[in-house]
């Protein structure tokens, strides 16, 4: 998964969007981790592996289910943030281990590999999930 993802690096933030030339926050995560299905979601192009159940489309949804502690986060857990200090999640990206994490933001970057273990990220990291079975990264 880690390895597709980098195939979309650098490509633009757009709001409401989720690939496969543009992606928002919950748009890339969700574009990276929620499996094809018949009646609703394909995925084009093709992925290297099958996907996960992840039927929520926003952070905010997202972040309903599960609350790991940072500490306990594994390369594909989903981090949630509250980015404005309202109490409520405003913006999610994907752990990868080492502090980092795959994330789509407005920054001029776009989609990026961003550090996450102090600073901005980690003071408004709220919580975790997990979201991929163990060993599948």
């Amino acid at each position: 998964m880690i390895d597709y993802a980098m195939k979309f690096l650098g490509y633009p933030y757009v709001w409401a969007t989720h690939g496969p030339d543009t992606f928002d926050c919950s748009g890339f995560t969700w574009w990276l981790l929620r499996a094809s299905d018949d009646a609703y979601w394909h995925v084009s192009p093709p992925r290297p592996y099958v996907g996960w159940d992840l039927p929520q489309r926003t952070s905010a949804d997202m972040a309903t289910i599960g609350k790991l502690p940072y500490d306990e986060l594994r390369p594909g857990d989903l981090m949630f943030y509250d980015g404005d200090g309202d109490g409520r999640v405003d913006h999610v990206d994907t752990f990868i281990g080492n502090g980092w994490a795959l994330d789509s933001s407005s920054t001029p970057g776009g989609v990026t590999i961003m550090w996450v273990g102090d600073g901005w990220y980690r003071d408004h990291f709220v919580h975790g999930r997990r979201v991929l079975p163990d060993q599948t990264v």
